[in-house]
């Protein structure tokens, strides 16, 4: 294969994750002699084609997306799409994207289990996450572990998610907020605290803060498209008020994002999250924990829903949340030795039982996730929706972490738990309701818990790691 073969590698965000990802990615393809360029950005489209144009690209990897029919492409170049979450407008930008008979679509699971029903008239196929060389290198079996469990992952705070359903059954946590909350102009801005004024509610509060936002804006958008300007010495008036209009709107957003997330108390989400309230209540009637089961006709009968706007929110991250905040608070229960990892914040769980278990470091380097796995005697996965193969727990396993997770009804799909590895001998699976008892083995039995360990990183080493991957892409695009 010639050396003059390059690739681009694009994430979907800025992530570090992400970034860490294409990175890992890209020392394989230079193996198989490309030349790869990984981008830490996710690039406006004219910015995508000023890079093709320059560099000439063979391959273009894009994560999560598809290209649009603005990017001008030459008459070589093939797209792989490699979708690691899929949301509501996926289907949309598959339809209207620019993608062609060459061109590769892979999924990190079943493409159903993932959210996206529609059929696809492209190639398309499965392609896990897989592991560096730096996680199968550090394989090590700890004698002595200093905590029991770890969990690493976000909890989608409550000031920033939740809405009142999760807190007013009083399910979870041992002191429950108020529904309504004390609010006054004067703030400490230094302790991010409220100073006690008076009763307001929190839906009314947010609803009128979102108007008089949104008033500003139509304000601020009439003054700047106005012509007709009145100057009084060498200053225009209008440009005046556009200015005070923008320090208002400023002010509306500073008590939206900052006061009120950091306030005591508080449990609420940024406005933009209001519409979905109606939705949460509707489900969380019939929604069963662990199970990742979203009747989404049913929903789309009762109410107005916005499949595009919604879907993620409601499909993934509802029962995320929900059953990762149930599972926490039931490993906290245990007494035993545990940490919550992933730059949650401690004082949003102050009113929560298990935030003293809370780090807030955000771990993304290849040493910080090692020392946690290997640390651990039980690092714990909430296989929502039914996804396994994800690279925290292929990473766990190749270093010499085991990992546990509960069941689920998606388990022998692709991507499942049980679709490539098996039950006690790659990893094992816990109880979320009788959460010590079904994990008591795994801590207690030293031979039981090390032949797990071992079993997987042989798996991982040779079967999940990059080479492989690069090697199944290349493969597919000589196929079609």
């Amino acid at each position: 294969m010639s050396s003059s073969k390059k690739i681009l590698l694009v994430p979907p965000t800025n992530n570090k994750t992400y970034i860490r990802l294409g990175h890992e990615i890209s020392k394989s393809f230079n193996k198989f002699e490309y030349k790869s360029i990984v981008l830490n950005f996710k690039p406006s489209t004219e910015k995508l084609n000023f890079l093709i144009r320059k560099f000439s690209f063979d391959i273009v990897l894009l994560i999560n997306y598809f290209p649009t029919n603005e990017i001008i492409r030459n008459k070589n170049l093939r797209f792989v799409v490699w979708l690691q979450d899929v949301d509501g407008s996926s289907y949309e930008n598959y339809k209207n994207s620019n993608i062609r008979d060459g061109d590769l679509i892979y999924f990190i699971g079943d493409k159903n289990v993932m959210g996206f029903n529609e059929r696809i008239t492209h190639n398309y196929d499965y392609l896990p996450f897989a592991v560096s060389n730096d996680y199968i290198k550090s394989f090590k079996i700890r004698k002595n572990h200093t905590l029991d469990y770890s969990f690493i992952g976000s909890l989608l705070a409550p000031q920033y998610y939740f809405h009142s359903v999760f807190f007013e059954k009083k399910k979870i946590g041992n002191e429950m907020p108020p529904k309504k909350f004390y609010f006054s102009i004067k703030e400490n801005y230094k302790k991010n605290k409220l100073i006690i004024c008076g009763y307001i509610s929190a839906n009314q509060f947010l609803k009128s803060l979102r108007l008089f936002s949104n008033l500003l804006i139509t304000l601020k958008d009439f003054f700047l498209k106005s012509h007709k300007y009145r100057v009084v010495r060498g200053t225009s008036i209008f440009s005046i008020i556009q200015d005070f209009l923008g320090l208002m709107l400023s002010a509306v957003e500073f008590i939206i994002f900052k006061i009120i997330p950091g306030s005591i108390g508080l449990v609420m989400f940024p406005y933009y999250y209001f519409d979905n309230e109606r939705y949460y209540r509707i489900i969380d009637k019939d929604y069963k924990l662990f199970k990742g089961d979203i009747k989404l006709k049913k929903l789309m009968k009762k109410t107005k829903f916005n499949f595009r706007k919604d879907f993620y929110h409601i499909y993934i991250n509802f029962p995320r949340v929900k059953d990762r905040v149930f599972l926490m608070s039931q490993i906290f229960k245990t007494n035993l030795r545990f940490k919550i990892y992933g730059g949650n914040k401690k004082r949003f769980w102050s009113k929560f039982n298990f935030s003293s278990a809370i780090d807030q470091k955000y771990l993304s380097k290849n040493f910080e996730l090692i020392n946690v796995f290997q640390k651990s005697k039980i690092n714990i996965h909430t296989n929502c929706g039914g996804y396994f193969t994800l690279s925290r727990v292929l990473e766990c396993m190749a270093s010499g972490g085991l990992i546990m997770t509960h069941r689920s009804p998606n388990d022998y799909k692709v991507g499942g738990a049980l679709n490539d590895f098996e039950e006690n001998k790659h990893f094992g699976f816990y109880d979320p309701f009788n959460f010590k008892e079904s994990t008591e083995k795994f801590l207690n039995d030293i031979k039981f818990r090390n032949k797990i360990i071992k079993n997987a990183h042989i798996k991982i080493s040779k079967e999940y790691n990059w080479d492989v991957r690069v090697k199944k892409i290349l493969n597919d695009l000589k196929k079609f």
